[in-house]
């Protein structure tokens, strides 16, 4: 007579089972931890390409507001008689909008990071705004704009064309990144 053959699990079958189920669940987890880190690098991406257009339209605006008004194009800063005080040139500038008085703020600035830091304003009626007033709340980005004369076919540089570039720079978890966008803008005077 034959002895009967036990169904039973052994020991070492169940620490393989555990095992296999390990490498299953720290595989699945580290997938949803890299995405939750892919999307969080998306929407930071896609807040700085927001702030860097801002960046371009401010300076658009401000452009076509002066050619509308007779005035010269890439003036920035004018005295009570709307002579020209002051207008952007080749250089690094910072550019926000002054929400108290509807207005435009360009000043000069460097391309160093804490220099550009954008802030959250919150306003009156549910109203926000990002510029780089220090009394609202820091935020991850920093922007600036570089305006550069162009070059013309003869090597001369021309002040009637003017490329702008609009740079976004932001810093989480440190990993730093920053986009980029340019423009032209001509007949400046």
């Amino acid at each position: 007579m034959m002895p009967k053959l036990k169904k039973s699990i052994t020991l070492m079958e169940v620490l393989i089972v555990i095992l296999i189920l390990g490498f299953i669940l720290t595989s699945l987890l580290s997938l949803v931890a890299r995405n939750f880190f892919n999307v969080d690098q998306v929407t930071m991406r896609s807040q700085a390409t927001y702030f860097a257009k801002e960046g371009i339209e401010m300076v658009l605006n401000i452009v076509d507001t002066n050619k509308e008004k007779g005035m010269v194009r890439n003036c920035v800063d004018y005295d009570s008689n709307y002579e020209c005080k002051d207008t952007f040139l080749t250089g690094t500038y910072k550019v926000g909008l002054e929400i108290s008085s509807s207005q435009y703020d360009i000043n000069p600035t460097s391309q160093n990071f804490e220099d550009n830091l954008l802030y959250y304003h919150t306003g009156s009626e549910s109203k926000f705004y990002f510029n780089h007033d220090d009394t609202g709340e820091e935020t991850f980005f920093a922007r600036y704009l570089e305006f550069d004369e162009m070059n013309l076919k003869d090597g001369q540089q021309s002040d009637d064309i003017f490329k702008v570039e609009s740079v976004v720079e932001y810093n989480k978890g440190g990993n730093k990144n920053e986009v980029s966008l340019e423009t032209f803008i001509s007949n400046t005077r």
